[in-house]
């Protein structure tokens, strides 16, 4: 029997009082550090969550663990953040800004913890940045042991910016929970502040998440729901549970029309806005054509459960994001067909499923190994199925592939030499992130497999999928995949600034 027949198990439904939960893997495929078990309820006249969560976490290094370091990250979106300093300030625009705000932490013997909440700064010396916060612990956690937290906390979404926030009654709930950092041995805790161009970076775990809001909101989620409850107060309860998996993120809108199709073992769920209806079909084609390529050429995409959201226009900086078996796509009404904005982003965001999504590499740190990878397989899938002359844009006379997109993108750079691609994601200097991050190494990739073959190349990026896969891969492990005559290229191309 191959991996993903052994791995993908049948669900089990609860009945609406939710006493059980489906499981999604016969086996963990993941050494599982954490599990987060919260209920959340949306406030859609406040723009808040109220949440209550429970946390456990093991510490698989051979060291005694001190303390504990926790993302919050919707303090980005408030006055005087290295994220908003990095970018000008929503309210300068008199738009909300977003917060977090930890009520209570405890420890499950019933210590309270929250008087220790400290926030630190690692990156800078923003003492305002209130995005990472630590906590001192009477009680080390020994090697192999656990510690086990509740905490209740207090979110305000923003008005849709990066990735998260409202548009009217449309909802997109990113990093909205309070989120341990990755442990490493030897280093500490890897927990950066947020900062514009940086992403996200956590540990693999089991999520078991309840969201209540009013009945009248449609919801996509990361992880599969098994259950609701009806309430008496106009409101419902989704139950969803999510494994193998280093985040949960949620969307809802009572606008959304919903449309599935079944791909194999998974169920492709499509929530799009009204006035998007007729791009369904071009998001759900390039999905599937994104699926059967990665099941081909890279491994198979083990979930049973894969949700595109679809925002409204005024909520388009939602669009074009990752996150565990759900990302957000982008379109216009109207979008001409031969402008194919709606599949790149589709196809693009699929491919994270895998770069990042199960290859989890520190994002804050190597993007270049999830956003340039992803691109180099973005470039192959999307010319292939459009065209390498008209795959990007075919109007008016205008004729431009994406791999020539990406090429241009990376060639028309003031200076091609600023920085390297292996930069921390922070200290790009301002404007070269995208050009060099995504685009240089995506090209760096594509001369590569023109030196060695695309056959040797899939060999390669699959055997390096299937080794790292819901694990933390690095740049130095990306390059060991390859034959060690090949280092001196990556020591110029992505290492260095050799253009």
């Amino acid at each position: 029997m191959n991996r993903l027949a052994a791995t993908v198990a049948s669900l089990c439904f609860a009945a609406a009082g939710a006493s059980s939960q489906p499981v999604l893997f016969e086996r963990p495929l993941s050494d599982r550090a954490a599990s987060y078990s919260i209920d959340v309820t949306l406030d859609p006249l406040l723009k808040q969550l109220n949440g209550s969560e429970t946390l456990t976490w093991r510490n698989r290094s051979p060291e005694t663990v001190a303390e504990l370091r926790f993302h919050l990250y919707l303090n980005g979106f408030r006055d005087r953040s290295t994220f908003l300093q990095g970018r000008r300030s929503r309210s300068e625009a008199g738009e909300s800004q977003g917060w977090s705000e930890i009520r209570a932490l405890a420890t499950a013997e019933g210590e309270d913890l929250t008087g220790r909440i400290q926030f630190v700064h690692p990156d800078d010396d923003n003492a305002e940045d209130r995005t990472v916060f630590r906590v001192p612990l009477t009680r080390p956690v020994l090697p192999g042991r656990s510690i086990t937290l509740t905490c209740r906390f207090t979110a305000q979404l923003p008005a849709v910016i990066a990735r998260t926030g409202y548009a009217g009654d449309f909802f997109m709930v990113g990093q909205w929970f309070p989120k341990l950092g990755v442990y490493e041995a030897g280093k500490g805790w890897n927990c950066h502040q947020f900062h514009p161009n940086t992403e996200f970076f956590a540990d693999f775990g089991v999520y078991d998440v309840t969201i209540t809001l009013p009945d009248r909101f449609m919801v996509g989620a990361t992880g599969l729901r098994y259950a609701e409850k009806k309430n008496n107060d106009g409101t419902r309860t989704l139950f969803y549970h999510a494994e193998d998996v280093h985040d949960f993120a949620w969307s809802a809108s009572p606008r959304f029309t919903e449309i599935s199709e079944k791909w194999r073992h998974v169920t492709i769920r499509l929530l799009v806005q009204p006035e998007h209806v007729s791009t369904a079909p071009r998001y759900m084609s390039s999905c599937i054509a994104a699926m059967e390529f990665f099941d081909r050429h890279v491994g198979p995409y083990p979930y049973l459960i894969l949700t595109m959201i679809d925002p409204p226009v005024d909520a388009i900086e939602a669009g074009g994001m990752e996150y565990p078996t759900l990302f957000t796509v982008m379109t216009t009404w109207g979008m001409p067909e031969t402008v194919r904005l709606p599949e790149i982003t589709t196809i693009h965001e699929f491919g994270h499923q895998y770069w990042q999504g199960m290859s989890a590499n520190n994002e804050f740190e190597e993007a270049w190994l999830d956003e340039g990878v992803n691109q180099y397989y973005e470039m192959r899938i999307v010319d292939a199925l459009y065209g390498e002359k008209s795959s990007f844009v075919s109007l008016f006379g205008l004729h431009l592939g994406d791999g020539e997109q990406t090429r241009t993108s990376y060639t028309q750079m003031g200076n091609p030499r600023i920085a390297p691609p292996a930069t921390p994601a922070w200290k790009f200097p301002v404007g070269t992130y995208g050009g060099l991050t995504y685009f240089k190494t995506a090209l760096s990739l594509l001369t590569l497999e023109r030196m060695i073959g695309r056959g040797a190349m899939d060999s390669v990026l699959s055997g390096f999928f299937h080794r790292w896969r819901f694990r933390h891969p690095t740049g130095n492990d990306f390059v060991a995949a390859f034959d060690p005559s090949l280092k001196p290229f990556f020591d110029q191309t992505i290492f260095g600034t050799a253009v």
